[in-house]
């Protein structure tokens, strides 16, 4: 008997009929076992992408929305770049005016009934005639009238006008001063408040403010009973 006879009669006298159950449950397994292998890849796909998406985000630099910076000190005023942000002032007040706020690192040199001048505190100029350079504030000569043109800002409660040093007016100094105009970067003009009288803001250049940054300092300047208007 030769091998390929052996075998022929060995397989006669095995049953190879399979149940229709056996058959229907192979296919089950089969099924469920290919499910799970699909689920899988997607699931690994799925993860593969996420992060991909978590890289593009780091490596391409995708930046958030920011949000604005309050300006240093006590200001709420977006600062321009360059621009000297404002800080409460805690020093002792001057005669003539009082201020809630001053550039930062500069502070009150000279006030009397005519005029209030800021700077900073290494300034050496402090002859209380001289503002070039400085922050000051006087009220409006009484023979002279509020401009019109210029930029309209709310001041406080109130509102001004700044005027840029291109178009600037000539503003009357003290008494003491004379007549004339300074290289200021422009001046802010509006009524205060509380007193009713005019008031101008002179501000330096150096400085670098905006009308807006102009009208949050006029607006923490209070006019007291001692301040006078210069004549002529």
């Amino acid at each position: 008997m030769n091998v390929h006879t052996l075998l022929s009669d060995a397989a006669a006298e095995v049953d190879t009929t399979v149940a229709d159950k056996t058959v229907q449950a192979d296919l089950l397994r089969g099924r469920r076992a290919l499910s799970r292998r699909r689920a899988q890849r997607t699931g690994v796909a799925g993860l593969v992408v996420a992060g991909a998406a978590v890289g593009a985000l780091v490596l391409g630099g995708a930046t958030p929305t920011p949000v604005s910076p309050e300006a240093g000190g006590s200001s709420d005023t977006v600062l321009a770049p360059g621009a000297i942000a404002l800080v409460d002032f805690t020093g002792d007040q001057l005669a003539g005016y009082s201020v809630d706020e001053v550039p930062e690192s500069w502070t009150l040199l000279h006030s009397d009934q005519y005029a209030l001048t800021v700077g900073p505190r290494s300034m050496v100029d402090t002859d209380p005639d001289s503002y070039v350079g400085k922050l000051t504030v006087m009220l409006l000569s009484a023979d002279a009238t509020l401009p019109t043109e210029g930029t309209t800002v709310p001041v406080g409660a109130g509102e001004g006008v700044y005027v840029e040093s291109a178009d600037q007016v000539d503003v009357d100094r003290p008494a003491a001063g004379g007549l004339g105009v300074d290289p200021f970067a422009g001046s802010l003009f509006y009524v205060d408040q509380a007193s009713g009288l005019p008031v101008v803001v002179q501000v330096p250049a150096e400085l670098d403010w905006t009308a807006a940054q102009a009208a949050e300092f006029a607006a923490g300047v209070h006019v007291t009973d001692a301040a006078e208007r210069s004549v002529g």
